[in-house]
């Protein structure tokens, strides 16, 4: 590249055209300007030199406009050698500013790939308990399938067992009724003998005085007989609970196992 002048201060002035002096020979446009002959007079004399006269009017005006198109043209000039100047400057400025911005665009880069690092072992992570669990649903998916066709194929077993089963819970029940019903006769036995005794041992009133005989002991009271009425079986311990609405029997095994 060719290297530009800059152009500071004050602009060089365009160099000055010499002023014709004498007879004009030649002028621009190739106009030829006779000299004046020996047979000229004084009209002749005076109409060139009116011509002369208008012609250097002409002349200064194309000066003059030549003069502010050159000025025009040193002030372009001087604008160009200016932003050449400042093109310059940023060319020097680029390399600093585009190292920078590699930094930068090197440093994202680097965020980048720790985040994709970061994403990568999360899903390596996140793959291994996927296929672990799947492995665990294919387990119970095939101990579900084997428990059904078990319970297709022996449908009968089942059922025979648990009617077994129901059949042990009301035979327990039955016998638990019969031991309730029993213990009932007992307490209104010995209800009924306790009255009796108290009849038979109650002494017959004596007159007051010191040879009166005293008073038998008090019999101690037996506790009292529940209401059988109101008494529920199913709240004895060990007794069977039979299911409102099913046909199978549960135990409540909170309670002591009583052997019937």
């Amino acid at each position: 590249m060719p290297e530009v002048s800059r152009v500071q201060g004050q602009h060089r002035a365009p160099p000055a055209v010499p002023w014709p002096e004498g007879d004009l020979k030649w002028v621009q446009g190739d106009i030829r300007v006779p000299h004046p002959g020996p047979g000229w007079g004084p009209q002749g004399r005076a109409r060139q030199v009116g011509e002369e006269k208008q012609m250097i009017k002409e002349l200064a005006g194309q000066i003059a406009s030549l003069q502010a198109e050159e000025a025009g043209l040193w002030q372009e000039n001087a604008e160009l050698d200016s932003e050449i100047w400042q093109l310059r400057q940023r060319l020097r400025m680029l390399p600093g500013v585009c190292v920078d911005y590699l930094t930068q665009l090197q440093e994202k880069w680097r965020e980048k790939e720790a985040c994709c690092s970061e994403l990568e072992r999360k899903l390596a992570t996140s793959s291994g308990q996927v296929t672990s669990t799947q492995q665990i649903r294919s387990v119970y998916k095939q101990m579900a399938k084997a428990l059904r066709q078990h319970l297709e194929e022996n449908p009968p077993y089942h059922w025979k067992k648990i009617l077994f089963v129901e059949y042990r819970a009301q035979g327990s029940w039955m016998a638990a009724v019969g031991m309730w019903r029993k213990l009932k006769e007992l307490r209104d036995d010995k209800q009924h003998h306790r009255q009796a005794l108290q009849v038979q041992g109650d002494p017959r009133p004596y007159p007051p005085g010191p040879d009166a005989p005293t008073a038998p002991p008090a019999t101690p009271r037996s506790p009292e007989v529940e209401d059988p009425g109101h008494w529920d079986p199913s709240k004895e311990e060990g007794l069977p609970i039979r299911a409102q609405g099913s046909g199978v029997t549960c135990r409540d095994d909170s309670a002591p196992s009583a052997q019937v």
